[in-house]
């Protein structure tokens, strides 16, 4: 895989990332605080410090409880 393509995808993960970090922060705006977020935020900025680092493969992994996360967490915000 050509290096462009590499650092493409990490920008992807990190800017996937940001954006479950970002979710997490306006469900505390608008319920309070939570540990719960806390420590997703927590975990996710640990993750996205890790990325410069990373394999293809713990990118891919990486953007897969991404995906989990928002997932889980649109659905906090909507109730």
């Amino acid at each position: 895989m050509r290096e462009y393509e590499v650092t493409m995808k990490k920008e992807v993960a990190r800017e996937f990332a940001h954006g479950v970090m970002g979710t997490a922060c306006r469900i505390e705006l608008k319920k309070g605080e939570s540990p719960i977020l806390e420590v997703i935020k927590k975990n996710m900025y640990s993750e996205i410090c890790k990325i410069p680092n990373m394999t293809v493969e713990q990118v891919e992994d990486l953007n897969t409880v991404s995906k989990f996360m928002m997932g889980i967490l649109r659905e906090v915000e909507e109730m």
